[in-house]
């Protein structure tokens, strides 16, 4: 059986398990409840996969940036980092004040949040029936309230238990490996990870502190995760 929908939830290393699975690399899609196909997904504490999105948005700007230096033949290290410093502080601030990428898990694996209530940050990727309407810089439209919130979370507890494969970000190859065992999938493990982007740019204790909270739905979710993963 190698026919499953993969419920890729951005920054968790589903692009490095379909690498290694050799799985089409489409793009970040919901659960789906009447999904006749064995659906599987992996999760990552919040906290750290926030970060990575943030990295990611780093990524994109720095290398707007650096195109315009290149242009101006004003391309050097010193510079790079400084670009990689002011872009980096641009992004957070960016992210944080439109709650960007939040609690994305409990909102994916809930498979009823309305997609329309979902934008893109990087405006040329429209097409979300190709991409689909969890990028890694994604925000929504209308804010959530808590009974919302609520909802989601609830629902998505419930999914957790209708799929057919969780993996842990923590034990990504290994996990990998069970995944492709458990549906007769090749494994060919990449030498690299893919998307992982460094900064030099750095979160202190504070600004930590309101990620964690900003994604306080996806912590309980992932602990939720934890405990039903336990043999």
């Amino acid at each position: 059986m190698n026919r499953l929908h993969f419920i890729h939830i951005p920054k968790t290393g589903c692009q490095w398990v379909k690498a290694a699975c050799k799985l089409p690399a489409k793009g970040h899609f919901p659960f789906m409840p009447d999904c006749e196909l064995p659906q599987v997904t992996f999760v990552r504490h919040p906290h750290e996969r926030w970060l990575s999105s943030m990295r990611h948005g780093i990524r994109a700007h720095r290398n707007k940036d650096i195109s315009i230096l290149r242009k101006r033949d004003e391309y050097s290290a010193n510079k790079m980092e400084y670009v990689l410093e002011v872009s980096g502080k641009a992004m957070y601030e960016r992210m944080i004040e439109s709650q960007m990428n939040y609690n994305i898990m409990v909102r994916q694996l809930s498979g009823i949040e309305d997609s329309d209530n979902v934008r893109n940050h990087i405006k040329h990727r429209k097409d979300s029936a190709r991409y689909g309407p969890y990028q890694p810089l994604t925000f929504v439209v209308n804010k959530y309230s808590s009974i919302d919130m609520d909802r989601f979370l609830d629902k998505a507890k419930e999914n957790l238990h209708k799929i057919s494969f969780i993996g842990m970000f923590t034990h990504l190859e290994r996990d990998a490996m069970l995944m492709s065992k458990k549906f007769g999938l090749p494994f060919s493990p990449p030498r690299k990870k893919i998307g992982q982007t460094k900064s030099v740019f750095s979160v202190d204790n504070k600004c930590q502190k309101y990620v964690e909270e900003l994604n306080s739905y996806d912590s309980q979710l992932y602990k939720y995760c934890l405990e039903i993963s336990k043999p």
